[in-house]
């Protein structure tokens, strides 16, 4: 699950992709795991899901724009 989320960010790193596009593609990894996993993973989804959260801040931080 990890690697996957790692492969999407750093593709999207490597296109120039703004935190907000970084984001959308995460969430969109996210949402397609868990659609394939089912409900019994809801936790880990959740988990994953604050994780990109959290990265988001920083990527906009990083950048200066505002939160």
């Amino acid at each position: 699950m990890v690697r996957r989320l790692e492969e999407v960010i750093v593709r999207e790193y490597d296109k120039g992709g703004t935190a907000a596009s970084v984001r959308a593609a995460v969430d969109r990894a996210i949402d397609e795991m868990q659609a394939r996993t089912g409900e019994h993973l809801g936790k880990a989804g959740e988990a994953v899901k604050s994780a990109a959260d959290k990265l988001h801040e920083k990527m906009q931080k990083m950048a200066g724009d505002p939160p």
